[in-house]
């Protein structure tokens, strides 16, 4: 009886051990496949904090997901808009003409996410055709994008805000994904949430230091060092530039009567307007109503063409009683003048100037 005693025991002991044993190799196995997410993230966050360009940021995202995850053959990374809707930024193993169509929440995976982990989809394409339109279906069908059999769906944060979504793909229903591949696809998604809250961190530092905050135009500072580069540019390629200063009329009238609030809405809006004519060029906020446009390969007279153009449209903007106007001097430069930018830029001063007197004049 002891001898039988001695052998369960015995037997007992073995099959702990070798549970054991097997719980530890599958930790070890965890273990090091989290290290080598970690390993990649490490390099990812090194590399996007070189990369200038917000595209190759997001494909190098995608494509380091996809590495990482087993069974993953390819994915696609869909930002939130204004608008309230998404739309691919990023698509790997699709076709780029994807990036013409938007979604709402609800017709994507993430109207059914009650919680900031990524989840299991199988079987998407039965998701897609419950849930998106006849022809939505049927241009993702014609794209080829809806031979997939599980795709795990990550919500992207920064600062409890969704930003957007990012998907990783199998198309093999033999390479169903794991709990374990959702998992390690959290530990990616928050390492990458850490690494875009950085990258928004430093465009945003970025912005502020060459832009104005209230209009989004060039600031001063920004403004100099693009005019005396563009100014070295004409004398090297024998080009011309159409220097334009300009001074909104009555802007305090306008803060006096209706308000500081009312004075930002016009500095805004003025902006927009001059910005949206000049596309291409320099445009920038020299300082409270004072604005300087740069027209590379401009004449004097296209320029002058150009901005009669614009006081056209300022002119049809209304604030109470008062309508938008500006006065403006246009200097034109060509890559035979021996002259500086700030004298440049003291030269379309003075025409403005002599715009400016005749306006009040003529009040």
């Amino acid at each position: 009886m002891q001898s039988i005693l001695k052998d369960l025991l015995l037997l007992t002991l073995i099959i702990f051990t070798c549970i054991q044993f097997i719980s530890i190799n599958k930790m070890r196995i965890h273990i090091r496949k989290v290290e080598k997410i970690k390993e990649a993230l490490y390099e990812i966050a090194y590399t996007i904090v070189h990369t200038q360009n917000e595209e190759e940021l997001y494909d190098i995202i995608l494509s380091t997901a996809i590495q990482l995850i087993p069974n993953a053959s390819k994915g696609s990374i869909l930002l939130l808009n204004e608008d309230n809707k998404f739309y691919f930024k990023t698509l790997i193993g699709y076709s780029e003409r994807l990036k013409s169509i938007s979604f709402s929440k609800e017709e994507i995976y993430i109207s059914n996410m009650t919680s900031k982990i990524s989840i299991i989809i199988k079987n998407p394409s039965k998701f897609d055709e419950n849930f998106l339109s006849v022809d939505k279906n049927e241009y993702l069908r014609t794209n080829n994008a809806l031979d997939i059999a599980c795709t795990i769906s990550s919500p992207i944060y920064i600062d409890d805000k969704l930003i957007g979504l990012i998907n990783i793909d199998s198309t093999s229903k033999n390479k169903i994904f794991t709990e374990e591949d959702r998992t390690f696809m959290d530990y990616i998604k928050r390492d990458l949430e850490l690494v875009l809250k950085n990258t928004h961190i430093q465009n945003k530092l970025k912005f502020m230091a060459n832009y104005d905050e209230l209009t989004g135009l060039i600031n001063r500072r920004y403004f100099r060092k693009l005019f005396e580069n563009e100014v070295k540019m004409i004398k090297e390629c024998d080009d011309i530039l159409s220097v334009v200063a300009i001074d909104i009329n009555n802007f305090k009238i306008i803060n006096d009567t209706y308000g500081h609030c009312m004075g930002d809405r016009a500095l805004k809006k003025f902006a927009k307007v001059i910005s949206s004519n000049v596309r291409g060029h320099i445009c920038a906020r020299i300082s409270g109503d004072e604005f300087v446009i740069v027209l590379k390969n401009y004449s004097l007279e296209k320029a002058n063409e150009r901005v009669v153009h614009i006081k056209e449209e300022i002119n049809k903007i209304k604030f109470g009683d008062l309508s938008l106007d500006f006065s403006y001097g246009i200097y034109c430069v060509n890559s035979r003048e021996n002259i500086k930018p700030d004298e440049i830029l003291i030269m379309a001063d003075r025409e403005m100037y002599k715009d400016k007197k005749k306006f009040h004049c003529n009040i």
